[in-house]
């Protein structure tokens, strides 16, 4: 569960009726759960625990109560998550149907649907995923109170944050580091209820809302420039800046850069000292143009990189991301592969995978009519079928340990980073653990650290494969 706002349209409903003792008739909507997200799921279960405690359906007078909570619930549910149901709410002819009893059965499916890890995924998620820009402090504070809510039915005897702690671990982690000093002037990290925190963090934002607007020179200088760094406000070319990872190489080249950036002239007639020794001795290419034109399958390693952003076009951020490199064979069967770039989502359910990658391959495909849609970290997605991509590695691991999964398929758009979403099913199902305090992935009695996001450029992943 994200922090996004969801504005999706009810899909389809059952209606509940009770009837009570003057013969009046309550009626409750509750939205079928299908294949829908994990939200959706617990929406569901929250939602009925709350009309059975309305109604008193356990009262020791109803006989039937078992009977009529089981067969309420089943037709909350539909296609393979109905079931899967009808898997566990199985019991032996010496037990009884009670309310112990489908409290057992409903952790138990939760359990099967979500995985083992929901629980402690849920609460790293929101310890350490910071307030995003495009919500609100009302927006965002809600959220958290709505996603806090849910824990508790994630797993059995769990509980979710008391409000003290919330404030304490939680929303004073996570608000923009320039409320910041703010923030504890107004001493709201020592309070102990949402509400009483709520008015003045509304009125830090918009005091910090309000930024100085940049100079018409400037906003000239973003029009002339190619790629502008984001770093400093467009002032000049990222190729350029000295925070690039590519300048800070050496003190020699750092120089270069520098010298090179001294030597340009406004009027574009005059080139750079670079350029002028570059066009002398023949018209011989440089060894930096020579590596741009140069053939991907030209590498000595078997792992190439494929439809990744360079570092030209995404700064660096300092902030440890859930990027993975995913190496599939370029063909069925064949021991030559491609490298690309993955992003680990414990939030999501399922794994998906770009379905271009599979088209150009021999992997089994099977297409589905009615389209799946999946809530991940990077937006929402609908898949049209499945793949099986036998014998692919995680290289950043080890090349030798190779997998077979089943990946959901995804159209890629062109604003999409990633090409696998490596969802909650494959993390449980290959035992691959996020550490969040320790900014590292562990799998296979091998630990790897978290890169900040940006750092997987094409000359990184060639480097890896």
């Amino acid at each position: 569960m994200k922090y996004q706002i969801r504005n999706s349209k009810e899909a389809e409903t059952v209606e509940l009726k009770y009837t009570d003792i003057d013969g009046q008739v309550d009626k409750t909507k509750l939205r079928i759960y299908e294949n829908g997200s994990d939200e959706e799921l617990l929406k569901l279960i929250k939602e009925f625990k709350n009309y059975v405690d309305t109604y008193d359906i356990w009262n020791a007078r109803n006989q039937n109560a078992a009977h009529t909570v089981y067969k309420i619930f089943c037709q909350c549910l539909a296609g393979a998550a109905r079931d899967r149901w009808d898997l566990i709410n199985v019991i032996d002819e010496d037990e009884v149907r009670d309310d112990i009893t489908f409290q057992f059965h409903i952790h138990e499916f939760t359990t099967a649907i979500l995985g083992n890890d929901a629980f402690r995924n849920q609460k790293d998620y929101l310890k350490s995923t910071p307030k995003r820009n495009n919500m609100s402090v009302k927006q965002w504070i809600n959220r958290l109170l709505n996603i806090n809510s849910y824990l508790p039915l994630m797993q059995r005897n769990a509980r979710a944050f008391l409000e003290e702690d919330l404030i304490s671990e939680v929303i004073s982690r996570n608000i923009p580091a320039v409320w910041m000093k703010d923030f504890e002037l107004s001493k709201l990290h020592l309070q102990t209820e949402i509400s009483e925190i709520m008015t003045d963090l509304t009125i830090i934002e918009a005091q910090v809302k309000v930024q100085p607007k940049q100079s018409d020179k400037t906003h000239q200088n973003n029009k002339n420039l190619r790629n502008p760094c984001r770093l400093h406000h467009g002032s000049h070319e990222w190729d350029e800046c000295c925070q690039n990872p590519k300048n800070q190489k050496t003190d020699d080249r750092n120089t270069t850069n520098n010298n090179n950036r001294n030597n340009r002239r406004p009027d574009g007639n005059n080139r750079s000292r670079e350029e002028h020794r570059r066009n002398e001795g023949g018209g011989r290419p440089s060894s930096q143009e020579r590596s741009r034109h140069r053939s991907p399958s030209s590498g000595d390693s078997e792992h190439e990189f494929h439809n990744i952003n360079d570092a030209s076009t995404v700064a660096m951020s300092t902030t440890p991301s859930s990027e993975l490199l995913i190496a599939i064979p370029t063909k069925k069967g064949s021991k030559s592969y491609t490298t690309y770039l993955g992003l680990v989502d414990s939030g999501a359910s399922g794994s998906l995978v770009n379905k271009e990658l599979i088209e150009c391959t021999d992997f089994k495909m099977t297409l589905q009519r009615k389209p799946i849609k999946w809530d991940t970290a990077t937006g929402v997605f609908k898949t049209d079928g499945t793949a099986t991509i036998e014998n692919y590695c995680l290289p950043q691991f080890t090349k030798k340990h190779h997998i077979t999964t089943l990946f959901h398929m995804f159209h890629k758009r062109d604003k999409d980073r990633y090409d696998f979403i490596l969802g909650r099913d494959l993390l449980t199902s290959l035992g691959l653990y996020i550490h969040y305090s320790a900014t590292q992935f562990s799998w296979d009695g091998i630990l790897v650290d978290m890169v900040p996001s940006g750092y997987w450029t094409k000359a990184n992943i060639a480097a890896s494969a």
